[in-house]
């Protein structure tokens, strides 16, 4: 699938220097920015991704598919399990081991390419509800990782869509509980998530209805 890979020391953002090269001509789809650390790294809505040395950031440019983001978890949680990391996919963007959150993944589109940033912490976990590959297997390195996510996306960006959807369902640990979704403009629907339609929408029994949810921050409360 990739290319090559574009190595840098230090970058503001894979993200953004992924843009830059490919607005030059320097990068093309199926290329990889990988960075050893980012200043300015973000993930969802514009927060901010802290990104020491020893963890995985990097930038893949694709050609979007149908249900990008469910295919990219599995390739990140396929990843982490076959280094013997029992990974989950959280709804809808991050990846938890444990109940803590070990990686997150931004899909940003932009002249009809998907720019599909990846961070994993593995040397350390920068926040105290966080975790990191060394916690399971201090002799994984971040080069190893990425290859790994590379073999796996190679599998699941050909999947149809019907099979992502039926392994993502079964990979995602927020079917099934109580959760609390947050959305913009200070929204927030309560409820039980039952289910990931054909869009990749969150599905969420309230106490009246059942609403669909494309976007937010998910909150997982307790087990329904």
């Amino acid at each position: 699938m990739a290319q090559r890979v574009i190595r840098l020391k230090s970058t503001s953002s894979t993200q953004d220097e992924a843009r830059r090269l490919w607005a030059s001509g320097r990068a093309g789809v199926g290329d990889v920015v990988l960075a050893d650390t980012q200043t300015e790294g973000r993930g969802r809505c514009g927060r901010s991704w802290v990104s020491p040395t020893g963890g995985l950031y990097t930038t893949f440019l694709l050609q979007p598919t149908p249900l990008m983001p469910l295919r990219t978890g599995l390739a990140l949680a396929a990843a982490l399990t076959g280094m013997s990391i029992d990974a989950q996919l959280k709804w809808p963007n991050d990846v938890l081991v444990s109940g803590r959150k070990i990686a997150g993944m931004l899909v940003e589109m932009h002249g009809g390419v998907a720019f599909l940033g990846l961070g994993v912490n593995v040397e350390s976990a920068p926040f105290e509800s966080s975790d990191c590959v060394h916690n399971w297997n201090s002799s994984i390195v971040p080069e190893e990782i990425l290859c790994q996510i590379r073999h796996a996306m190679e599998q699941w960006l050909t999947c149809t869509d019907g099979e992502t959807l039926a392994a993502y369902r079964a990979t995602c640990c927020t079917l099934g509980i109580q959760v609390r979704i947050e959305r913009t403009r200070g929204q927030i629907i309560e409820g039980t998530a039952i289910d990931i339609n054909t869009a990749g929408c969150l599905q969420v029994r309230t106490s009246d209805v059942v609403r669909t949810v494309c976007s937010g921050d998910c909150l997982h409360l307790r087990v329904a």
